[in-house]
């Protein structure tokens, strides 16, 4: 069974355009005066945390794809 032992960061969120458009997405979304912040989270439908590694999230996701 895959486990995930370490990692860092969030990935992409979904429908984001790729990993291009996500760094550029990086900068709207963590400076909250950025002209698109607002328009960008209320697309995200929440506050996305790019730092943000949730091992626990991953092992899970994994644990449903041997199934």
């Amino acid at each position: 069974m895959p486990i995930c032992i370490d990692g860092e960061m969030a990935c992409p969120p979904e429908d984001c355009g790729g990993i291009y458009s996500y760094a550029g997405l990086i900068p709207i979304i963590t400076n909250k005066h950025h002209p698109e912040h607002k328009e960008t989270i209320e697309w995200l439908g929440r506050e996305f945390k790019p730092e943000k590694f949730d091992i626990d999230t991953v092992n899970k996701h994994l644990q449903r794809l041997k199934s």
